[in-house]
């Protein structure tokens, strides 16, 4: 978009009118999508956070996991003499 001054002449003027009125559309569209934008973006910013909040209880998630494996393996092998206290 460029500054566009008007003056009598450009009103007058159906083409030089013309030509303005279609700047000030092209500035009401771009500030009408900004203004959804800037609406939208406490939602954005939540959304945001929440993938966030996925992410980390996914790699918990895994980490359990991998941590309980591991229990699992080292209880296995685990050797217990006959009186049943447990000894490696």
């Amino acid at each position: 978009m460029s500054q566009m001054t008007v003056t009598k002449e450009v009103i007058d003027d159906p083409k030089a009118f013309a030509k303005f009125q279609a700047s000030q559309d092209q500035l009401s569209s771009a500030l009408s999508r900004l203004l959804v934008v800037s609406e939208n973006y406490p939602q954005l910013k939540s959304n945001e956070n929440f993938m966030n909040l996925q992410t980390q209880l996914e790699g918990t998630e895994n980490r359990i996991t991998v941590n309980a494996r591991g229990s699992t393996r080292r209880s296995s092998s685990i050797i217990r003499p006959s009186d049943g206290s447990p000894h490696r």
